[in-house]
């Protein structure tokens, strides 16, 4: 049986452009152990099903957008993933990020996409609790967690995804991860661990197409209702002080919150160097893990 697990920011894409959407429709996001402290977050389930149902329609609605698409998902996409349909897997993304929205677009633009609905079987972000191991009391210069991945969680992850109990050696799994350095589970490569270090994707994200995210994220939020929803402005998504570096943002409403969502869309980062071709590579290393 193989196992794949994915990182999520610059190996299947490059999420920093859509991730300030979470601040307007995910609960899960402004809840988190660095977000919930100073901002309680309490909405009905109404309101829940709402922002689940405008977040599942995010990823149909970026699907439809080709000229969209490119800042979002890494464009070789098709020789990581359809070589998993063809042989089988048991796949999750094992991402640093905490951020809910851009972890579930993910699954759900990719599943969409390949029309493979639940191919991603678990997503462990950086507040998994399979992961404490790794990121108990760590936190980088920026004040977030960016912790290194290690083998024994990786395993405990895959377990959990394929709900099984007994061991599953290296040589069953395939890891995919843009970071430089590599990360430590690059120790279990002489035990037949396959390693892919794609190419960081970093696209050079258009206004116009900052622009047109934006405006399929408020159709959808208009449409259902969410922008005359008296639980949803007067909630703590529109009313929150929320905690950066450069120091706290006061959220009085709305109108601050459309402000601070579109504000930070423009501070993503811009790389200073187009993204260079991988597909040989990656279509070589998918050929010698299926094979083995």
């Amino acid at each position: 049986m193989a196992f794949v697990a994915f990182d999520l920011d610059n190996t299947l894409g490059y999420f920093d452009t859509v991730a300030p959407l979470a601040f307007f429709m995910s609960p899960e996001f402004i809840q988190n152990p660095e977000e919930g402290p100073t901002n309680p977050l309490v909405i009905s389930k109404r309101l829940r099903t709402k922002l689940a149902h405008i977040r599942k329609e995010l990823a149909a609605e970026l699907l439809k957008r080709p000229d969209l698409l490119d800042a979002v998902l890494r464009p070789n996409l098709d020789d990581l993933i359809k070589p998993i349909l063809k042989h089988g897997a048991t796949v999750i993304i094992y991402s640093n990020t905490g951020n809910t929205l851009s972890t579930h677009l993910a699954k759900d633009m990719i599943e969409r996409k390949y029309r493979c609905p639940g191919l991603i079987q678990l997503i462990a972000d950086v507040f998994h609790p399979l992961r404490k191991p790794e990121t108990t009391g760590k936190r980088g210069a920026d004040g977030f967690r960016n912790p290194q991945k290690h083998f024994p969680v990786l395993e405990r992850l895959l377990q959990a995804a394929s709900n099984r109990h007994e061991p599953i050696h290296p040589d069953q799994i395939l890891f995919v991860d843009d970071k430089t350095p590599m990360h430590p589970i690059a120790e279990a490569i002489p035990r037949g661990l396959t390693y892919i270090k794609p190419t960081a994707y970093a696209p050079r994200v258009s206004e116009r197409q900052r622009q047109g995210i934006l405006e399929i994220a408020l159709g959808l939020m208009d449409r259902a209702g969410l922008l005359s929803d008296e639980e949803y402005l007067g909630s703590a998504f529109c009313f929150r002080r929320i905690h950066r570096m450069e120091g706290v943002v006061t959220l009085r409403g709305f109108p601050d919150l459309f402000s601070y969502v579109w504000k930070t869309m423009h501070k993503t980062n811009h790389p200073l160097s187009t993204w260079k071709e991988d597909t040989p590579m990656i279509q070589s290393e998918m050929r010698r893990f299926f094979r083995q």
